[in-house]
């Protein structure tokens, strides 16, 4: 039997995205060091003196761009902008805060990192005037006067905002098509207390630390550090707190406005302290060797120009480690770590008309370099990259099968798939898909770039396969680009091959219904049909239940040459009043085949009758045939009656 193969692909997309790490700012001058693509090595740092943040790049030591984040008159302003936090695509989120208890509107400013094709600001241009640069973007958050002072970013990218004045803490959503900033979920408040959000961080485990403690202006609050699991806040401790670091493994460091290092145990919760540093211990930051390095802003000579000493303590044997003297900015309040393992400071330097962030060597506290950037700078973390920027490739199997409920299609243990990039070599990298672990792979630290992903099919497969690249169907392989801190997606859908075919049904005389009579005719031998198509009509003059063969592919009435693909019942039973018959017709397909379409004729000629011209002639053409599967006819001839059963059949491909 010769068969005609089609394919049924059902379009149903599955994309997800999930972010997987914080990158660093910027998208401009791609780099590849030690074999790995990084997308620049940039840092953000707010300016509280002037509302505006400098654009810093960390290999050539110098401010590039410089964005407003407020309005101006002269010299005056109203905002201390700070705190800041990156998104997973290294976009700058940047907190406007009323200064000294003004009634003023908060903000939270984005800064986007890839400004490509965007009307901004770069030196040796003048800074563009605040709205007109395309890359800052302001959204006004809380009520006048309650000041955000505190901002986190979930796994999932949400954007949180604790009030310092307001005392609420806030989740809000970013929409990049639209460009808006919605509350999700807002006016979140403690039962029992105030918080007075001064920092806070996301531990590993989705649990909110904050830094709740009294600073300027003075406002009225439940100091300490606070937690936040989703639903309930818990108070941990009483002392005025300052900065937060947590690590991996979920270990959280706070400092406070005094010399302790708080240190939160990751197994029982308990708290400890050890002396570090200097009176006035502000921002942190793990350095590559086991350290933490903690700013002061109130070092050994005081003075007006504060402090100018970065101390470290030694998370190993939990001692205090060696201590780097600034050379150019004073009065350091936050450090960060980029990802050439380079600690940087940021230098408010009191008494200057410019601060600094100072880039010191870890390892021998050696000077690397100095930026200038604007007046009064003032952050904590996230300002600085600390990562090679790599990628996450994930590939999934999905098997769209005809009708799962008829077909009993066996799938492989496993598929074999290659994949083709920058992070392998010209053979590219083998990877087996197992059902067993739900037909996903997934692989990270990969250099970013252009990826190819294609199924290796066996001799003899019988499966048609698809790839769904972002929307995007291809057939002869998938291409996906694998971008900073994000997880590509690429899904291989196989559909299976199976062919239609018609049937027709012949009355079987050896079933229980054999002494019943029954005449089977061929549809090109009644009288008067013109046409010469293979096919059967039966004839039934007796009550009782019957069942046909169904028979695909029979071509010249041969059975030899067809496949038997189930039965049709005719129930039929005799009216003694009127005399007449009444039929019950059932189509029923063996398991394996399903039933695609059906035609059905039940009457007292042997095939429909049509009008053709001044004639009217029997037709064994199905879209004649006027009855659906499970109908029942009534009022047929006492003297019996004729049966033609046409359909469709869906077959698998062996």
């Amino acid at each position: 039997m010769k068969l005609k193969s089609t394919t049924i692909l059902v379009a149903l997309l599955s994309l997800a995205m999930l972010f997987a790490m914080v990158s660093a700012a910027g998208a401009q001058d791609n780099e590849v060091q030690d074999g790995v693509q990084v997308l620049g090595n940039f840092g953000f740092v707010p300016n509280s003196g002037e509302a505006s943040v400098s654009k810093v790049d960390l290999e050539t030591y110098e401010e590039i761009a410089r964005y407003y984040t407020a309005e101006r008159d002269g010299n005056e302003y109203d905002w201390r902008t700070s705190r800041i936090a990156q998104d997973a695509d290294g976009n700058a989120w940047v907190l406007n805060v009323g200064a000294d208890g003004t009634n003023l509107q908060g903000a939270v400013v984005r800064i986007q990192a890839d400004t490509e094709g965007l009307k901004t600001h770069l030196y040796p241009d003048a800074p563009l005037d605040f709205g007109d640069d395309e890359a800052v973007q302001v959204f006004d958050v809380g009520a006048p006067g309650e000041m955000p002072r505190a901002i986190a970013i979930d796994s999932e990218g949400y954007i949180w905002i604790g009030f310092y004045s307001g005392s609420q803490l806030t989740k809000y959503e970013y929409d990049a098509d639209a460009k808006t900033l919605t509350p999700v979920d807002q006016s979140l408040y403690p039962e029992d207390g105030t918080i007075t959000y001064y920092e806070m961080k996301f531990a590993p485990d989705g649990t909110l630390f904050i830094s709740s403690r009294a600073s300027t202006p003075t406002i009225s609050g439940d100091v300490g550090i606070w937690t936040f699991d989703g639903s309930d806040f818990v108070r941990e401790t009483n002392f005025d707190p300052y900065s937060i670091l947590i690590a991996d493994d979920g270990t959280v460091y706070v400092t406070a406005y005094s010399d302790q290092l708080y240190i939160r145990d990751k197994d029982t919760g308990e708290w400890s302290s050890i002396a570090v540093g200097g009176p006035q211990n502000r921002g942190m930051a793990f350095d590559d060797f086991d350290r933490i390095w903690i700013t002061s802003t109130s070092g050994p000579t005081g003075g007006i120009f504060g402090g100018t000493v970065v101390y470290s303590y030694n998370i190993i044997d939990e001692t205090v480690g060696p201590t780097y003297d600034l050379i150019t900015g004073t009065t350091p309040v936050g450090v960060g770590k980029d990802y050439n393992g380079v600690m940087w400071t940021i230098c408010r330097s009191d008494g200057l008309s410019q601060g600094y962030i100072e880039g010191f060597n870890p390892e021998n506290q050696e000077k690397i370099a100095a930026i200038q950037v604007g007046f009064r700078p003032y952050a904590y973390g996230d300002f600085t990259q600390t990562a090679p920027l790599l990628g996450c490739l994930n590939v999934t199997k999905e098997w769209v099968l005809p009708d799962e409920q008829y077909f009993d299609v066996e799938l492989p243990n496993n598929i074999t798939v290659l994949i083709e990039g920058p992070s392998f070599g010209d053979d590219g990298e083998l990877v087996v898909l197992e059902a067993a672990e739900g037909w996903s792979y997934e692989i990270c630290n990969l250099e970013l770039g252009e990826y190819t992903i294609t199924e290796l099919n066996v001799d003899g497969e019988t499966w048609s396969v698809v790839y769904l690249v972002d929307g995007m169907q291809y057939t002869e392989s998938g291409v996906v680009e694998v971008k900073p801190g994000q997880t590509a997606e690429v899904t291989i859908r196989n559909a299976y091959l199976f062919a239609d075919e018609t049937f027709w049904a012949i009355l079987n005389t050896s079933n229980d219904g054999g002494e019943v009579e029954g005449v089977v005719y061929h549809n090109n031998k009644v009288p008067g049909n013109p046409s010469n198509a293979w096919g059967w009509t039966n004839f039934i003059n007796e009550s009782g239940t019957y069942e046909f063969e169904l028979w695909a592919g029979a071509g010249q009435n041969d059975i030899n040459n067809g496949v038997y693909v189930g039965i049709l019942t005719v129930e039929v039973e005799k009216d003694l009043e009127s005399d007449t018959f009444t039929a019950t017709v059932n189509y029923n397909l063996d398991p394996g085949y399903v039933l695609a379409e059906y035609h059905l004729w039940v009457g007292d000629t042997p095939l429909p009758m049509v009008q053709r011209g001044r004639n009217t002639v029997p037709t064994a053409a199905p879209g004649q045939f006027p009855y659906c599967d499970g109908d029942t006819v009534e009022g047929l001839s006492e003297d019996g009656f004729f049966v033609a059963a046409h359909g469709v059949v869906r077959i698998p491909v062996q």
